[in-house]
């Protein structure tokens, strides 16, 4: 691959849609690849090196959550002594690397704005009082979804949401969750030709002013069926929004719900720890040396969720473990997929400060202290995971690890003072 793309450009030729969707490999002979969509093909008398930059910097974006920088660095020095461009290979890393980022912003902005489209992916649609957006087909696979694999219709979502008050009623329904804050149920959903396991939330209000704040923006379940979209556009995984329905009178948001799929075969992270990590014996006991394996690799993951989160200008006020799921297969070679729920604490800013940083690490690290298989040194590498960029060698964590510890404590010293008030409160209403 190197090699082609450097003869491509030491003959002036641009291909303006270089990714690895448009490049075919002969299965008989892996070395050989053949490019496609050759109508984005440019031919000039010289490309200058910023042109052939920003042409790496598309497949760069491409493959670069699937390479290490040991690769990318390897294709790099081919690619150079193939088309004899002149420069270092530390001075076109330089020039690559911000134009690859600049490239992935302006993909994800398009990518985010099909979401409230009308596409073959989404479609809007109003039925029975409400109006929203639904899915038709998902472009990338959910770990568990059955959902992602098929292909819906508006008149399927249609028949399936012609009854928007009878979805939180019938002998079917589960209450999972029922406070001030929201109503969570789940049931199954005959969507079109298959039958889903879903979650349905509707979101209720706590403050009055959130009926004015509500008046001059998308409601709770709209900002989650578009944050879910953008992080699987992103290659992080979360629960699969289906649906999102709201209902407004004269500006006003009356009621709003959202639609996600169950995933299959998934756990909450503490009890996927405390089943798989416990020292207990039993039938589903890991020999030592796996334990420590899996607990390396979930711990470190979760590190780079939230690193990822933040770099793709994400933050998350509840990010615990409740909120986390994992499915794992029990096979060595497929790692744990770790897929993230309840998106109603997840903001889009401009730039994630320090303090949001840390707030999103302490939830995660607090709420880790309640799994008796996580030690120390398990939320250590937790943060590891979280601080360590490729190619930046050893890492001084101990200043975010006093830190994050002083900001834990903080934390659970504010939740046993509101406990001790909530049951000071109960003491006095009792007779």
């Amino acid at each position: 691959m190197p090699e082609l793309v450097g003869r491509m450009h030491a003959s002036g030729v641009l291909h303006r849609d270089l990714h690895c969707g448009n490049v075919l490999v002969r299965p008989e002979a892996p070395g050989h690849v053949v490019l496609t969509d050759l109508h984005r093909v440019r031919r000039r008398r010289r490309l200058s090196r910023r042109s052939r930059a920003a042409n790496l910097a598309q497949l760069l974006h491409d493959r670069r959550l699937w390479t290490t920088r040991s690769q990318r660095m390897r294709f790099l020095r081919h690619y150079l002594r193939a088309s004899g461009a002149e420069g270092t290979l530390r001075g076109w890393v330089r020039l690559i690397e911000p134009l690859a980022g600049r490239h992935s912003r302006r993909v994800y902005a398009q990518r985010d704005r099909r979401i409230f489209g009308r596409n073959r992916y989404f479609s809007p649609l109003a039925v029975g009082g409400y109006r929203g957006h639904v899915i038709l087909a998902s472009k990338r696979q959910v770990p568990g979804s059955r959902a992602a694999a098929v292909t819906f219709t508006v008149e399927d979502w249609r028949r399936a949401l012609s009854d928007p008050e009878g979805l939180f009623t019938g002998p079917d329904v589960q209450v999972v969750k029922d406070s001030p804050s929201s109503l969570v149920v789940r049931r199954s959903l005959r969507v079109g030709p298959v039958e889903l396991d879903v979650y349905i939330k509707r979101s209720r209000r706590k403050k009055r002013i959130r009926w004015v704040l509500d008046f001059f923006r998308p409601s709770r379940a709209m900002r989650a069926f578009g944050h879910g979209h953008a992080l699987l556009a992103r290659h992080i995984y979360n629960a699969l929004p289906l649906a999102a329905m709201e209902r407004r009178r004269a500006g006003f948001l009356v009621d709003s719900f959202l639609i996600t799929e169950a995933v299959d075969e998934a756990m909450h992270l503490n009890r996927f720890l405390s089943r798989y990590l416990g020292l207990a014996d039993g039938d589903e006991a890991l020999p030592a040396t796996q334990r420590r394996h899996l607990a390396r690799e979930v711990l470190w993951q979760l590190g780079r969720l939230v690193r990822r989160l933040h770099e793709e200008g994400f933050a998350h006020r509840d990010l615990k473990a409740s909120n986390l799921l994992v499915r794992w297969t029990g096979r060595e070679d497929c790692p744990p997929a770790i897929i993230m729920v309840d998106l109603d604490g997840l903001r889009r800013v401009r730039r994630v400060t320090a303090r949001q940083q840390f707030r999103g690490l302490m939830r995660l690290n607090v709420s880790l202290l309640e799994c008796p298989a996580v030690n120390h040194a398990g939320r250590l590498r937790m943060l590891l995971g979280y601080l360590r960029r490729p190619g930046t060698g050893r890492v001084n964590f101990k200043p975010y690890w006093r830190e994050l510890q002083r900001w834990s404590g903080e934390k659970i010293r504010r939740q046993i003072e509101s406990r001790q008030r909530r049951q000071r409160a109960l003491r006095r209403k009792r007779p």
